[in-house]
C-alpha cells in the first residue's frame, strides 16, 4: 500500500507510544506537492509526491528530518516500495522505476517496469514484482535481472485493482468495487482465481498479518476478514468510521485505519478492541516508529 488515496497537505510525521484515547503530536516532515504514499526503511522515508516525483528524507531525528534527494519527471507518482537496496517507484503513467537507493543522496535508475498506464501500487517478493493497475488488474514482473524486467503474467480482476500484497504462493488484491481478490500465483505466467469476499463497501487497500486480511473498504470501514481457507473467505469483524477508510496497516496486535471525513480538523487516534483508528481531514497520518515503519511491518 497505500497511501494513494490521502488528500492534499503537508506531510506529516507521527511518533507515538499509543495510550488511550490520546492526540498524536505531530511534526511536520516537508510541504510537498501531493503526498500519496511513504515507505519507512531504517533512518530514511521514501515519499512519493505525486506530479513532483519522489523524495528521501533522513528522519533518523524524527524532529528535524531532512530531505537527502529528489527525483522528478515521472508523471504521476503514486507510491514507493522498498527491498533491500532498491526502490520501486510506481508511476502511474509509465510503470515501476527501479532505483538503487544504497547511496540515498545519489539514487540512480536500474530498470522500469512498463506495462502501461493505470498503475497505482506494486509489492515485491522475492524476484517478483507485483503492479495494481486499476482496471487492468494484475500484472507480474520477474525482477531477477533489475536493468531488464521480464513480464510474466497478468490477472483481469472485476474491478479496479487498488492495492496488492503477497504472501507464499498467494497474492490478495484490493479490487474496490469487485472486494477482496485472492489469487494463486504459484505460476506467475498464469496467476488464477482462488476465492473472493465481496465487502460491502470499496475495497481500497489491505494488509495481512498471519490468517487474516485487513481490508479498508471505503464507506464501510475496516473490514477483517479470515482468509485460512483461500476458496471460502469469511468475515469476522467490523469496525465502523464515520468517512471514506481507505488506507490500513497493521503492527503490534493493532490496526491504524486512516480515514476521510469532512468533518474531522484534527488527527487522533482511538482504541477499540485492540484496533486503532486514525483519521485526518487537513492533514495525511502517516505512522512512523524508530524501530520498524506499519507498513514494512506488514509488507515484508
Amino acid at each position: 500500500m497505500n497511501l494513494s488515496t490521502f488528500l492534499r497537505a503537508a506531510l506529516i510525521l507521527l511518533l507515538f507510544a499509543v495510550p488511550a484515547f490520546a492526540e498524536f503530536d505531530q511534526l511536520s516532515l516537508t510541504d510537498t506537492d501531493y503526498n500519496s504514499g511513504i515507505f519507512v526503511s531504517g533512518d530514511y522515508a521514501y515519499v512519493a509526491d505525486f506530479s513532483s516525483g519522489w523524495l528521501i528524507f533522513d528522519v533518523s531525528d524524527p524532529e528535524n528530518p531532512q530531505q537527502v534527494s529528489s527525483i522528478g519527471n515521472m508523471g504521476f507518482v503514486y507510491d514507493v516500495y522498498v527491498a533491500g537496496n532498491y526502490a520501486y517507484i510506481t508511476s502511474y503513467q509509465n510503470g515501476v522505476y527501479i532505483y538503487d537507493i544504497s547511496d540515498e543522496s545519489s539514487p540512480s535508475q536500474v530498470g522500469q517496469a512498463n506495462p502501461g498506464s493505470d498503475n497505482i501500487n506494486s509489492f515485491v517478493s522475492g524476484n517478483y514484482l507485483y503492479i495494481a493497475r486499476k482496471a487492468y488488474g494484475l500484472t507480474i514482473y520477474d525482477i531477477s535481472d533489475k536493468s531488464s524486467p521480464d513480464e510474466r503474467g497478468t490477472f483481469d480482476s472485476p474491478g479496479s485493482a487498488q492495492s496488492i500484497i503477497v504472501s507464499g504462493n498467494y497474492a490478495y488484491l484490493a479490487d474496490y468495487s469487485g472486494g477482496l481478490r485472492i489469487l494463486d500465483i504459484s505460476n506467475p505466467d498464469s496467476p488464477s482465481f482462488e476465492g473472493v469476499y465481496d465487502t460491502p463497501g470499496s475495497a481500497q487497500d489491505v494488509f495481512l498479518f498471519g490468517n487474516y486480511a485487513y481490508v479498508a473498504d471505503g464507506s464501510q470501514g475496516l473490514r477483517i476478514v479470515d482468509v485460512s481457507d483461500k476458496n471460502n473467505p469469511s468475515s469476522v469483524g467490523v469496525f465502523d468510521t464515520p468517512g471514506q477508510t481507505n488506507g490500513i496497516w497493521y503492527s503490534n496486535g493493532y490496526a491504524f485505519v486512516s480515514d476521510r471525513d469532512q468533518q474531522v480538523k484534527k488527527c487522533m487516534v482511538y482504541l477499540q478492541y485492540q484496533m486503532v483508528f486514525v483519521f485526518s481531514m487537513s492533514v495525511i497520518p502517516i505512522i512512523f516508529s524508530s524501530q520498524v515503519s506499519l507498513r514494512q511491518a506488514m509488507k515484508t
